[in-house]
């Protein structure tokens, strides 16, 4: 019985690799039992590959026993076992079409009838109300029945079970058979009997190791995507309290924008415009990386980081000061022997924020308060190719960087502010 990953609703099967020989024979009647022909619901796909194998299984083993009776020329037993092989091939077509537990209801009621009729004909000690007990292996996996139902179904094959037993004990069957051929069908009912019950018990383990194994790619595959939209130590903290929201008295925040972008934009195709943000930010993404901060998000052309969150630390703003020295010196590498390449704009203030992830769908680690506000116009007011800091910020830049005053600026929504350029660190020639 296979657990191979099977179509689900709306999806069509995928074609797996051609095979020859008898391992391709294989295959394909393990695809043509296991794998639906059509959509059918992820919860369902076990099901209806269990139900499948075992209408086969039931549909040979009839067979074989309409076979041996024939053989010994039990003909009422033949007939019976015929009658059984047609039902089970009835089962089989039903449950192809994705109706699982109508087939399986059929087989069990076939089960539990068969097993009476044959214990009264051939004698208990012929071991055919064994099969009784298949039945209790077979309806716990139909967890789409109502329990009820299961429970009553399992009650009443207990209570007919133990009927049989009971009521007809060594006493002989209908039929006169000899002691040697009932011996016979005693040892070959405990051996279908526990097969199967192998058989079965072996699916479900098979089963259970297959949805933990599954269970844990989903974990996985769930947990790289928190960590790729929200810092680590966010998402460990997210498992354990419903909202995040931190204040934080010093860090910086800086942003870049790609000076020009909205007339480059209009001269390009959609899919450059793309191929071309996405290897920039894909670059970004790799210095923020390598500097230890905090990508925030992108909006449009514009990127923003920040450093000391959701971590404090003492070297914010050197920190974001070697990010933003990196970011310009990446994009004037891509300029060189390109005309008319793009520039980036940057700003950088330091100061306090708040700090938290907000939304239920596509959720964001972000920022708020006028520390973010200023850093945004230290970007919208800066000069192409330059990077533009706050005078809170050059101040804790100004040991180990080379700035220069620009003197006051009029910044929109916060009136005259002293900003500076930082042109480079202290230990090389001035940037630029």
């Amino acid at each position: 019985m296979s657990l191979q990953t099977h179509p689900v609703a709306g999806a069509a099967p995928s074609a797996p690799p051609a095979q020859t020989g008898l391992a391709g024979l294989l295959a394909r009647v393990d695809r043509f039992f296991s794998v639906p022909s059509g959509p059918l619901p992820a919860e369902n796909v076990d099901v209806y590959a269990f139900t499948n194998w075992c209408m086969a299984l039931a549909l040979c083993s009839h067979a074989s026993f309409a076979g041996l009776f024939f053989g010994l020329g039990v003909l009422p037993m033949a007939a019976f076992n015929l009658g059984s092989t047609a039902l089970f091939a009835v089962c089989l077509v039903i449950a192809r079409r994705g109706r699982s537990h109508t087939a399986m209801g059929l087989a069990v009621a076939e089960v539990a009838v068969h097993a009476v009729l044959a214990s009264l004909y051939a004698g208990v000690p012929a071991g055919f109300h064994y099969h009784m007990l298949l039945i209790v292996g077979v309806v716990p996996l139909f967890a789409n029945v109502p329990g009820p139902a299961r429970l009553g179904g399992l009650l009443l094959v207990g209570l007919t079970y133990a009927a049989v037993v009971a009521g007809l004990g060594d006493r002989p069957g209908w039929a006169p058979l000899d002691p040697g051929t009932v011996q016979g069908l005693a040892l070959l009912n405990v051996g279908v009997f526990t097969t199967t019950l192998a058989g079965i018990g072996w699916y479900y383990t098979r089963a259970m190791h297959e949805a933990r194994a599954q269970v844990a790619r989903e974990y996985q595959r769930s947990e790289t995507l928190l960590h790729n939209i929200l810092p680590r130590s966010v998402v460990r903290r997210l498992k354990d309290r419903p909202t995040i929201a931190d204040r934080f008295e010093s860090c910086s925040v800086m942003f870049a924008d790609m000076a020009g972008f909205t007339a480059w934009s209009a001269r390009v195709e959609p899919e450059e415009l793309v191929e071309q943000l996405n290897a920039v930010f894909t670059a970004f993404d790799q210095l923020v990386e390598r500097h230890g901060l905090e990508k925030i998000k992108t909006i449009g052309d514009a990127y923003m980081a920040a450093a000391g969150v959701p971590e404090p630390r003492p070297d914010h703003a050197e920190a974001t000061a070697e990010l933003a020295l990196d970011m310009r010196e990446f994009m004037r590498e891509r300029r060189r022997g390109v005309s008319g390449g793009l520039t980036i704009r940057i700003g950088i203030h330091s100061g306090p924020a708040v700090a938290g992830v907000i939304g239920l769908r596509r959720s964001l680690y972000d920022l708020w308060g006028d520390t973010v506000n200023t850093a945004a116009r230290m970007e919208s007011h800066g000069v192409s190719d330059e990077i533009q800091v706050s005078e809170d910020t050059a101040a804790l830049l100004a040991e180990r960087y080379l700035l220069q005053d620009r003197g006051l600026q009029q910044i929109k929504g916060k009136g005259p502010m002293r900003t500076f350029l930082l042109l480079g660190r202290r230990s090389q020639a001035p940037v630029g």
